[in-house]
Protein backbone atom coordinates (compact mmCIF):
# COMPACT_ATOMS: atom_id res chain seq x y z
CA UNK A 1 0.00 0.00 0.00
CA UNK A 2 1.05 3.24 -0.81
CA UNK A 3 2.24 5.35 2.02
CA UNK A 4 0.29 8.51 1.67
CA UNK A 5 0.67 11.36 3.69
CA UNK A 6 -1.54 14.69 3.34
CA UNK A 7 -0.52 18.25 4.87
CA UNK A 8 -3.06 21.01 5.64
CA UNK A 9 -1.63 23.86 7.84
CA UNK A 10 -2.25 27.70 7.83
CA UNK A 11 1.51 28.00 7.56
CA UNK A 12 1.57 29.62 4.33
CA UNK A 13 4.06 29.15 1.36
CA UNK A 14 6.57 32.09 2.32
CA UNK A 15 8.32 30.68 5.43
CA UNK A 16 10.35 27.52 5.96
CA UNK A 17 7.80 25.85 7.93
CA UNK A 18 6.25 23.43 5.53
CA UNK A 19 9.57 22.22 4.45
CA UNK A 20 10.85 21.36 7.77
CA UNK A 21 7.58 19.47 8.71
CA UNK A 22 8.03 17.43 4.90
CA UNK A 23 12.08 16.77 6.12
CA UNK A 24 10.79 15.44 9.44
CA UNK A 25 8.36 12.95 7.87
CA UNK A 26 10.53 11.97 5.29
CA UNK A 27 13.02 11.27 7.67
CA UNK A 28 10.96 8.69 8.78
CA UNK A 29 9.57 7.65 5.97
CA UNK A 30 11.59 8.39 2.81
CA UNK A 31 9.41 6.95 0.50
CA UNK A 32 6.16 8.52 1.79
CA UNK A 33 3.80 10.24 -1.13
CA UNK A 34 3.45 14.24 0.57
CA UNK A 35 -0.14 15.44 -0.74
CA UNK A 36 -0.75 19.17 0.14
CA UNK A 37 -4.21 19.83 1.05
CA UNK A 38 -3.55 23.38 1.43
CA UNK A 39 -1.35 25.71 3.08
CA UNK A 40 -3.03 28.63 2.96
CA UNK A 41 -5.68 28.49 5.99
CA UNK A 42 -6.13 31.71 7.77
CA UNK A 43 -3.96 32.15 10.49
CA UNK A 44 -5.77 30.47 13.42
CA UNK A 45 -8.53 29.78 11.70
CA UNK A 46 -9.68 26.11 12.91
CA UNK A 47 -12.71 26.00 11.65
CA UNK A 48 -11.75 26.72 8.10
CA UNK A 49 -9.65 24.08 8.42
CA UNK A 50 -11.87 21.78 9.37
CA UNK A 51 -14.30 22.43 6.31
CA UNK A 52 -10.97 22.12 3.62
CA UNK A 53 -9.97 18.84 5.27
CA UNK A 54 -13.84 17.30 5.11
CA UNK A 55 -14.07 18.22 1.67
CA UNK A 56 -11.31 15.97 0.29
CA UNK A 57 -10.44 12.83 2.70
CA UNK A 58 -12.70 10.82 1.22
CA UNK A 59 -11.04 11.02 -2.45
CA UNK A 60 -7.74 9.15 -0.76
CA UNK A 61 -7.30 5.36 -0.63
CA UNK A 62 -7.90 3.65 2.69
CA UNK A 63 -4.43 4.13 5.32
CA UNK A 64 -3.58 7.50 4.45
CA UNK A 65 -2.26 9.66 7.29
CA UNK A 66 -4.03 13.07 6.76
CA UNK A 67 -1.78 15.59 9.04
CA UNK A 68 -3.73 18.97 10.16
CA UNK A 69 -1.81 21.94 11.96
CA UNK A 70 -3.78 24.77 12.69
CA UNK A 71 -2.45 25.23 16.25
CA UNK A 72 -2.49 28.42 17.92
CA UNK A 73 -2.97 26.28 20.98
CA UNK A 74 0.71 25.00 20.66
CA UNK A 75 2.75 24.76 23.55
CA UNK A 76 -0.53 24.49 25.74
CA UNK A 77 -2.00 22.07 27.31
CA UNK A 78 -3.99 21.34 24.65
CA UNK A 79 -3.61 17.33 23.40
CA UNK A 80 -1.87 16.22 20.40
CA UNK A 81 -4.05 13.40 18.89
CA UNK A 82 -4.10 10.61 16.58
CA UNK A 83 -7.50 9.44 15.46
CA UNK A 84 -8.59 6.71 13.71
CA UNK A 85 -11.92 6.92 11.23
CA UNK A 86 -13.04 6.01 8.40
CA UNK A 87 -10.21 3.84 7.16
CA UNK A 88 -8.23 6.49 7.64
CA UNK A 89 -5.62 8.22 10.62
CA UNK A 90 -5.56 11.96 11.54
CA UNK A 91 -2.70 13.76 13.47
CA UNK A 92 -2.94 16.74 14.62
CA UNK A 93 -3.53 19.17 18.02
CA UNK A 94 -6.88 18.51 19.78
CA UNK A 95 -8.52 21.62 19.11
CA UNK A 96 -12.03 20.99 17.07
CA UNK A 97 -9.78 20.71 13.93
CA UNK A 98 -11.21 17.31 13.07
CA UNK A 99 -14.73 17.91 14.34
CA UNK A 100 -16.40 17.15 10.53
CA UNK A 101 -14.40 13.99 10.35
CA UNK A 102 -15.78 12.88 13.88
CA UNK A 103 -19.50 14.77 12.70
CA UNK A 104 -19.42 11.92 9.74
CA UNK A 105 -17.80 9.04 10.33
CA UNK A 106 -19.83 7.29 13.04
CA UNK A 107 -16.63 4.61 14.07
CA UNK A 108 -13.90 6.57 15.26
CA UNK A 109 -11.27 6.61 17.84
CA UNK A 110 -8.57 9.41 18.96
CA UNK A 111 -5.12 8.28 20.96
CA UNK A 112 -3.22 10.48 22.88
CA UNK A 113 0.61 10.87 21.05
CA UNK A 114 3.06 10.16 23.62
CA UNK A 115 6.46 10.15 24.02
CA UNK A 116 6.93 6.29 21.62
CA UNK A 117 5.87 8.57 18.61
CA UNK A 118 8.20 11.50 19.23
CA UNK A 119 12.01 10.44 17.99
CA UNK A 120 13.05 13.88 19.13
CA UNK A 121 14.02 13.95 23.03
CA UNK A 122 13.28 18.02 23.73
CA UNK A 123 10.29 18.99 20.84
CA UNK A 124 10.25 22.82 20.43
CA UNK A 125 7.23 24.26 22.65
CA UNK A 126 6.16 26.07 19.78
CA UNK A 127 6.79 23.64 16.40
CA UNK A 128 4.78 20.58 17.23
CA UNK A 129 3.91 20.32 13.29
CA UNK A 130 7.47 19.38 12.80
CA UNK A 131 8.29 17.58 16.46
CA UNK A 132 4.95 15.45 17.30
CA UNK A 133 2.75 15.18 14.38
CA UNK A 134 5.02 15.03 11.32
CA UNK A 135 6.96 11.84 13.22
CA UNK A 136 3.81 10.81 14.30
CA UNK A 137 2.43 11.01 10.88
CA UNK A 138 5.41 9.01 9.31
CA UNK A 139 5.34 6.18 11.70
CA UNK A 140 1.60 5.45 11.02
CA UNK A 141 2.46 6.03 6.79
CA UNK A 142 4.89 2.86 7.69
CA UNK A 143 2.65 0.67 9.68
CA UNK A 144 2.97 1.53 13.43
CA UNK A 145 0.46 0.25 15.70
CA UNK A 146 -2.36 2.92 16.05
CA UNK A 147 -2.99 1.37 19.40
CA UNK A 148 0.46 1.92 20.65
CA UNK A 149 0.59 5.71 19.97
CA UNK A 150 -0.89 6.29 23.52
CA UNK A 151 -4.36 6.10 25.69
CA UNK A 152 -7.70 6.46 24.42
CA UNK A 153 -8.66 10.18 24.30
CA UNK A 154 -12.97 9.64 25.28
CA UNK A 155 -13.92 12.67 24.40
CA UNK A 156 -11.68 14.70 21.38
CA UNK A 157 -12.50 18.73 21.07
CA UNK A 158 -15.10 19.65 18.93
CA UNK A 159 -16.24 23.14 17.77
CA UNK A 160 -20.03 23.84 17.07
CA UNK A 161 -20.29 24.29 12.80
CA UNK A 162 -22.92 26.10 12.06
CA UNK A 163 -25.90 25.05 10.78
CA UNK A 164 -28.50 25.89 8.09
CA UNK A 165 -32.15 26.49 10.12
CA UNK A 166 -35.04 25.53 7.85
CA UNK A 167 -38.53 26.94 8.28
CA UNK A 168 -41.94 27.11 6.33
CA UNK A 169 -40.93 28.50 3.00
CA UNK A 170 -37.54 29.57 4.51
CA UNK A 171 -33.76 28.26 4.68
CA UNK A 172 -31.36 30.35 6.57
CA UNK A 173 -27.57 29.53 5.81
CA UNK A 174 -23.88 30.74 5.81
CA UNK A 175 -20.83 30.92 4.02
CA UNK A 176 -18.93 28.09 5.21
CA UNK A 177 -16.02 29.05 2.93
CA UNK A 178 -14.89 31.55 -0.49
CA UNK A 179 -13.08 29.54 -3.44
CA UNK A 180 -10.10 30.73 -5.41
CA UNK A 181 -12.40 31.85 -7.74
CA UNK A 182 -14.80 33.98 -5.42
CA UNK A 183 -17.61 31.20 -5.27
CA UNK A 184 -19.68 31.84 -2.07
CA UNK A 185 -19.93 27.98 -0.43
CA UNK A 186 -22.98 27.86 1.93
CA UNK A 187 -23.93 24.91 4.30
CA UNK A 188 -26.96 24.68 2.65
CA UNK A 189 -28.00 21.55 0.80
CA UNK A 190 -30.91 21.16 -1.65
CA UNK A 191 -32.64 18.35 0.70
CA UNK A 192 -33.18 21.42 2.50
CA UNK A 193 -34.55 23.52 0.00
CA UNK A 194 -36.93 20.67 -0.34
CA UNK A 195 -37.94 20.43 2.91
CA UNK A 196 -38.88 23.70 3.81
CA UNK A 197 -41.10 23.66 0.70
CA UNK A 198 -39.03 26.04 -1.57
CA UNK A 199 -38.79 24.90 -5.34
CA UNK A 200 -35.25 25.71 -6.84
CA UNK A 201 -36.20 26.91 -9.59
CA UNK A 202 -39.00 29.28 -7.90
CA UNK A 203 -37.04 30.92 -5.27
CA UNK A 204 -35.53 34.22 -4.00
CA UNK A 205 -32.44 34.30 -2.38
CA UNK A 206 -30.81 37.02 -0.86
CA UNK A 207 -27.00 37.66 0.74
CA UNK A 208 -24.97 41.16 1.14
CA UNK A 209 -28.24 43.08 0.14
CA UNK A 210 -28.39 41.49 -3.16
CA UNK A 211 -31.45 39.01 -4.21
CA UNK A 212 -30.73 36.38 -6.40
CA UNK A 213 -33.72 34.99 -8.46
CA UNK A 214 -32.11 32.72 -10.47
CA UNK A 215 -31.24 29.37 -10.10
CA UNK A 216 -28.48 27.25 -12.75
CA UNK A 217 -27.35 23.52 -13.29
CA UNK A 218 -23.74 24.64 -13.85
CA UNK A 219 -21.49 28.15 -13.91
CA UNK A 220 -21.55 27.83 -17.90
CA UNK A 221 -25.33 28.49 -17.76
CA UNK A 222 -25.19 31.69 -15.79
CA UNK A 223 -25.71 35.06 -17.47
CA UNK A 224 -22.28 36.71 -17.53
CA UNK A 225 -21.49 38.80 -14.73
CA UNK A 226 -25.01 37.90 -13.07
CA UNK A 227 -25.17 36.50 -9.43
CA UNK A 228 -27.30 32.93 -9.29
CA UNK A 229 -27.28 29.84 -6.98
CA UNK A 230 -26.44 26.44 -7.93
CA UNK A 231 -25.29 23.21 -6.46
CA UNK A 232 -21.54 23.14 -6.26
CA UNK A 233 -18.90 20.16 -6.23
CA UNK A 234 -19.62 19.11 -2.52
CA UNK A 235 -23.41 19.13 -2.56
CA UNK A 236 -23.76 22.12 -0.64
CA UNK A 237 -25.36 25.77 -2.53
CA UNK A 238 -23.25 28.25 -3.99
CA UNK A 239 -23.50 31.82 -5.02
CA UNK A 240 -20.97 32.62 -8.17
CA UNK A 241 -20.89 35.05 -11.01
CA UNK A 242 -19.77 33.69 -14.04
CA UNK A 243 -16.74 35.21 -15.43
CA UNK A 244 -16.64 36.62 -11.88
CA UNK A 245 -15.80 36.95 -8.24
CA UNK A 246 -18.97 36.73 -6.50
CA UNK A 247 -17.36 37.24 -3.22
CA UNK A 248 -16.32 41.08 -5.21
CA UNK A 249 -19.19 41.68 -6.71
CA UNK A 250 -21.66 41.43 -3.60
CA UNK A 251 -18.94 42.12 -1.33
CA UNK A 252 -19.66 39.24 0.99
CA UNK A 253 -17.49 37.67 3.13
CA UNK A 254 -17.21 33.93 5.23
CA UNK A 255 -20.02 33.64 7.67
CA UNK A 256 -22.34 36.18 5.73
CA UNK A 257 -25.94 34.98 5.98
CA UNK A 258 -27.78 33.91 2.88
CA UNK A 259 -32.01 33.38 3.22
CA UNK A 260 -33.68 31.21 0.78
CA UNK A 261 -37.61 31.83 0.53
CA UNK A 262 -40.65 30.49 -2.22
CA UNK A 263 -40.67 33.14 -4.26
CA UNK A 264 -44.09 35.23 -4.79
CA UNK A 265 -44.33 34.84 -8.23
Amino acid sequence: MAKIITLLTDFGVRDHYVAAMKGAILSGQPDATLVDISHKVEPQDVAGAAWLLEGCREEFPPGTVHLAVVDPGVGSERKAIALSAGGHYFVGPDNGIFTLVLENETDSTAREITESTIPRPQPSAVFHGRDIFAPAAAALAGGFDFEDIGPIVETPVRIAPPEAATGDGIVSGEVMHIDRFGNLITNIKPGQLINAGIEPRAMTAEISGTRIEMFVDHYASAPQGEAVLLVGSRGFLEVACRDGNAAEVLGAARGERLVITRSRK
